[in-house]
């Protein structure tokens, strides 16, 4: 790695701790997209990844940056794509990919950071729902440091493809859930200030754009404005305890979902109970209210603590475990809000050097804020091997499970999901 990027990623801890606590906050609490937070404080995924995530190594090096490149091709069999109860359609899908990422130091103080995952993926049997893809960390960041203050310029985008990624969704009569494709973008500043050593105030705005990619589903296409702020203290080398607030107004774009304001306050805090257990946790109230003037007939408001807790765990050398348990209330399908309760346990263990088993086992329990509106458990596992063929190439076999139990007729669905991925390091 390049001397000047050492420098300024070590010295200054912000981005990866300090910030990241507010930015999950903002998201889990705020109403944002799970899919967006920084992993501060662990959130379920919305699905199982299909492959190990891609490292942060970086192997190329041009002057003062740094880069990655990395591609691969993935094959996956899906035997419900439409999440059908009565009339399930299988298809066979091929979604090459590319990967690439920077890290640049403009100044000594100045560091710019990119991030980017591009790929398309076609159906053999469908091809009229093939369609380009982002990977969720796609992202671009601009950092900026001024003595005791740290800008953190962002810019996160990804494509969202795929319907299981809401617990509402199934298909049903009358609408077609495989055209659920939307792109979703997180852009903002966060400000840190940290006059002392042991204490932090930190402040942002985000905008999020969230927009549907086809003539379907337009009702749901909405911007969101985040104004956070919170302040932290060092208690010692392994506890920080904080308090964040966060304030989200949201605007929908037609006028079939009610537009709506969410105010949270309430702490965190992060505690290295060992060198092998990390704990993050943060609890807040939460308020939500919402506009009764618009198509669908909710006129309900949320109220109430919701908490997000995680618990990293290193086995040993080999292996890893992580729990992770919250209670959130998110934008609604059709309704306000979805309350949501959910348990996700994920575990990685390497066998050997060339080979590695991944599991992740999720369970969620859901609940429209409509009158009559969905309600139900979900239940997903995910089973994973990856086996590194040479030093720049991999190969991952992996197959995901997931089941909808729901208190309405015919919104079940289970789903098998098949997948076989190629990938190339440069």
């Amino acid at each position: 790695m390049a001397p000047e990027v050492t420098a300024v990623t070590r010295n200054r801890s912000t981005p990866s701790r300090w910030l990241g606590a507010v930015l999950a906050l903002a998201a889990s609490l705020g109403g944002v997209s799970a899919q967006t937070g920084r992993g501060y404080i662990m959130q379920t995924l919305p699905y199982p990844a299909y492959s190990t995530p891609e490292t942060s190594a970086y192997n190329l090096k041009w002057g003062k940056m740094i880069a990655r490149v990395h591609a691969s091709t993935q094959f996956e069999y899906n035997d419900n794509i439409n999440l059908s109860e009565t009339n399930p359609r299988s298809d066979f899908s091929i979604a090459p990919n590319l990967g690439v990422g920077f890290m640049y130091p403009v100044s000594k103080n100045n560091l710019l950071q990119l991030d980017l995952g591009v790929g398309y993926r076609w159906y053999l049997n469908s091809p009229g729902i093939s369609s380009l893809m982002l990977a969720p960390n796609s992202r671009m960041d601009y950092r900026v440091f001024i003595n005791d203050l740290s800008l953190n310029f962002y810019d996160n985008i990804s494509v969202q493809a795929d319907p299981v990624s809401r617990p509402e969704i199934s298909g049903v009569s009358g609408r077609d859930f495989i055209n659920f494709r939307r792109l979703h973008n997180l852009a903002g500043v966060i400000a840190e200030w940290r006059p002392f050593r042991q204490w932090g105030f930190v402040g942002g705005y985000s905008h999020t754009l969230d927009r549907s990619l086809t003539s379907e589903y337009l009702e749901l296409d909405y911007d969101q404005h985040t104004f956070s702020l919170g302040t932290m203290y060092q208690a010692s080398s392994r506890l920080m305890l904080g308090l964040n607030n966060a304030y989200a107004m949201t605007f929908y774009r037609d006028s079939f979902q009610n537009d709506g304001t969410t105010y949270t306050i309430g702490p965190f805090v992060t505690w290295e109970a060992t060198r092998f257990i990390l704990v993050d946790a943060s609890v807040a109230y939460s308020l939500a209210t919402y506009d009764t003037n618009n198509r669908i007939a909710d006129s309900s408001d949320f109220q109430g603590v919701v908490f997000q807790l995680g618990v990293r765990h290193r086995i040993n050398r080999r292996m890893n475990q992580n729990l992770r348990v919250g209670r959130t209330a998110g934008l609604g399908f059709g309704s306000n809000y979805t309350e949501m309760y959910s348990l996700q346990h994920g575990f990685s263990w390497q066998l050997n050097r060339a080979l590695s088993l991944n599991t992740i086992f999720s369970y969620e329990h859901y609940q429209a804020s409509n009158v009559g509106g969905d309600s139900g458990d979900r239940y997903m596992t995910y089973v994973g091997l990856n086996y590194w063929l040479t030093k720049t190439w991999n190969a991952t076999l992996a197959y995901s499970f997931a089941l909808k139990d729901s208190a309405i007729a015919e919104r079940d669905y289970t789903q098998n999901r098949l997948t076989l991925e190629l990938q190339k390091r440069f």
